[in-house]
C-alpha cells in the first residue's frame, strides 16, 4: 500500500509539472522512478518501522539492566559502539555512492529498452537489428557492473562487523575478570552481566544493518525527490 501511494503521489506531481521540466526526463527514467526507486524507498520505510523502535527499545533496556548489574563494565563494553558507528559512517558512505550510479545506470538501461520498443519497426527497417542488439548488451553490462559494485561496497565491511561483537565480548571478559578477582563483582553476577551483554549483539548487528538498508534507499530517496521537487504548472490567469 504504501507503494501505491508513494506512486500515486509521484504521478500526481509529474502530472502538475510544468512539461518542459517533465521533458528533461526520458520516458525510460521515468518509469524507472516510479517502478524500482519508488519500491526501495517504501521498502525501507518499511524495514525503518519495523526494526528501528523495537530494537531501539531492547537495546535501550539491555543496557540499563547491565548498567545496574555493573556500569564499569558497561561503560568498557560500550567502548565497541564508537566501532560500529565510524565502519558504518565509512561503508554508508560508498554504499550511497555506488547505489547512485547502479540506479542511474537502471535507469539508463530502462530508458534505452523503452526507446528501443518504440522504434521497433524503423529498426527491422533499417536491418539495425544487430547493432541495437549490441548496444543493449552494452548497456545491460554496464548497469550489471554497477550492481555488483553496490553489493561489494557494503559487503568488504562485513568482516569489520562480525568481528566487533567477538571484540566486545573479549573485552568485558577480561575486565570482568578484573573485577571478580578485586572482589567489586561476584562471580554469578559475572555470568549473569554476560548473559545480558551476549543479547545485545542481536539489536546491535540489526541497527547495523538498518544503517545499510537506509543508505542503499537514499539514493532511490534522492531520485524521487528530484521529480518532486519539480516545479508546478501554474495556472493561466
Amino acid at each position: 500500500r504504501m507503494t501505491i501511494r508513494l506512486r500515486a503521489a509521484i504521478v500526481a506531481h509529474v502530472l502538475s509539472a510544468q512539461p518542459r521540466s517533465i521533458a528533461a526526463f526520458s520516458l525510460g527514467e521515468l518509469t524507472s522512478r516510479l517502478g524500482g526507486d519508488a519500491v526501495r524507498v517504501s521498502s525501507t520505510i518499511t524495514a525503518v518501522v519495523d526494526t528501528l523502535v523495537p530494537d531501539v527499545a531492547l537495546l535501550s533496556g539491555m543496557t540499563a539492566i547491565t548498567a545496574i548489574l555493573d556500569w564499569r563494565l558497561t561503560l568498557v563494553a560500550g567502548g565497541v559502539i564508537p566501532l560500529y558507528a565510524l565502519t558504518a559512517r565509512f561503508r554508508n558512505a560508498g554504499v550511497r555512492d555506488a547505489q547512485q550510479r547502479a540506479r542511474t545506470c537502471s535507469g539508463e538501461l530502462t530508458a534505452f529498452a523503452t526507446d528501443l520498443l518504440a522504434r521497433l519497426p524503423a529498426v527491422h527497417v533499417f536491418d539495425r537489428a544487430r547493432d541495437e542488439a549490441s548496444r543493449y548488451q552494452q548497456v545491460s553490462s554496464r548497469a550489471a557492473r554497477a550492481e555488483v559494485a553496490a553489493v561489494n561496497a557494503g559487503a568488504r565491511f562485513a568482516p569489520v562487523t562480525e568481528t566487533l561483537p567477538g571484540l566486545c565480548l573479549a573485552t568485558a571478559l577480561v575486565a570482568g575478570t578484573v573485577e571478580v578477582t578485586s572482589g567489586r563483582l561476584t562471580l554469578g553476577g559475572f555470568l549473569v552481566f554476560l548473559a545480558y551483554l551476549s543479547s545485545l549483539t542481536g539489536p546491535i548487528r540489526s541497527l547495523t544493518r538498518l544503517s545499510g538498508t537506509i543508505a542503499r534507499g537514499s539514493a532511490s530517496r534522492d531520485r524521487i525527490a528530484e521529480l518532486l521537487r519539480l516545479p508546478p504548472l501554474r495556472p493561466a490567469p
